[in-house]
């Protein structure tokens, strides 16, 4: 009897160095023990990182340099800047899209860190990035129609930010 119930203790022992809960009490042979129960404690998911911050899957593209913190909602003033649009053409966040109609001769396209105010040329704005012919941007899932007849502009990711780019500079802009 004392080596049973001495196995006994030594398991109640070893189980609770393990990291086990004692959550239910055994009758053995006239005297009441506890017997732990293992718990399982399970590890949430690490999330993955975009490499820009962000959760999600990682891009298959390296973005070009720049961009800006990216700006609410509330921050985009509808009256100065534009209006959302809701499933525009731009709006499928995540996809990549390549650079329209740029060759070597032609200028980098800038990136500004908000919708500009007004119709152009918009050289007081903040530029988050220059691109040129062979750079990729991902969209960022939302655009605008420009408050004054200034286009569309399309939010898009860099490798640091966040940005605003007229939508005739992205790769399968048409004008309807």
């Amino acid at each position: 009897m004392k080596t049973t119930a001495a196995l006994s203790a030594a398991a109640v022992l070893v189980l609770t160095a393990c990291g086990v809960e004692d959550d239910q009490d055994t009758e053995f042979n006239g005297q009441t023990e506890e017997v732990a129960t293992p718990t399982v404690e399970q590890e949430s998911p690490e999330p993955e990182e975009n490499g820009n911050g962000e959760e999600g899957e990682q891009p298959d593209v390296e973005l070009p340099p720049g961009g800006a913190e990216r700006l609410g909602d509330d921050d985009i003033d509808p009256e100065e800047q534009g209006e959302f649009i809701a499933d525009g053409n731009f709006s499928d966040e995540g996809e990549v899209l390549g650079l329209d109609q740029l060759g070597p001769e032609h200028e980098p396209i800038e990136v500004y860190a908000a919708p500009p105010e007004g119709p152009g040329p918009h050289e007081d704005l903040e530029v988050a990035a220059e691109l040129s012919a062979d750079d990729q941007v991902m969209l960022a899932g939302r655009e605008i129609y420009a408050a004054y007849a200034d286009g569309i502009w399309v939010e898009v990711q860099l490798a640091d930010g966040y940005g605003w780019i007229d939508a005739g500079g992205l790769e399968g802009f048409a004008i309807d």
